[in-house]
């Protein structure tokens, strides 16, 4: 009689889990738990807790929240949450849109050595967004990039004569039209998400 009830408490648990009802339970509170934990550490200062506490809320999407907890640890110098609060005033999310805030966080993040930062930060320089237009920087900061295999730097290069003339990287027509299927998808999932 115990192993039938068993059995019949077993195949309740697996349509449940089947129907992804018990999954989706259980999800949400190991997350909520998980959460709780990196609050805790974030409260500590641990800037990684801090950084991914800032995706969290970004993802939710709550990005008054996200800035707080990107902002604490881009001054601790995280790199990632430099990059993600950079993001949040460029684009206007959490925060008043300010594109000299933006470049400075970009800046702070490209100088780290982070790839899309320097890329970033080379077209605020070549459209004189946050900063004054500077070719020559963006230049500098484009080369970084794509010295670093970002592709979208590496196709602009390749498309700039005026940026070329002491570039000593390589790029093959087959690496620039991946690129620029992916900056076309890139384009297009931006337009879906206005």
């Amino acid at each position: 009689m115990f192993w039938t009830i068993l059995k019949i408490i077993g195949y309740i648990v697996g349509g449940l889990f089947a129907l992804g009802i018990l999954g989706g339970i259980l999800g949400c509170i190991f997350d909520a738990i998980t959460i709780r934990r990196y609050k805790k550490a974030a409260e500590r200062g641990d800037a990684g807790a801090q950084y991914f506490l800032g995706r969290h809320y970004y993802d939710q999407p709550d990005y008054v929240e996200a800035v707080r907890w990107y902002r604490k640890a881009a001054k601790q110098g995280h790199v990632d949450a430099q990059f993600g609060l950079a993001c949040c005033y460029n684009n206007g999310e959490g925060v008043k849109k300010d594109g000299a805030e933006a470049a400075r966080w970009f800046r702070k993040a490209a100088e780290q050595g982070h790839t899309s930062a320097q890329y970033v930060l080379a077209l605020c320089y070549e459209n004189g967004n946050g900063v004054p237009w500077d070719e020559i920087e963006a230049a500098r900061w484009l080369r970084k990039a794509a010295e670093q295999g970002d592709g979208r730097a590496r196709s602009d290069l390749a498309k700039k004569p005026k940026f070329k003339p002491d570039l000593s990287i390589t790029i093959t027509p087959a690496e620039i039209q991946i690129v620029e299927t992916d900056t076309v998808r890139m384009s297009e999932d931006d337009e879906k998400i206005k």
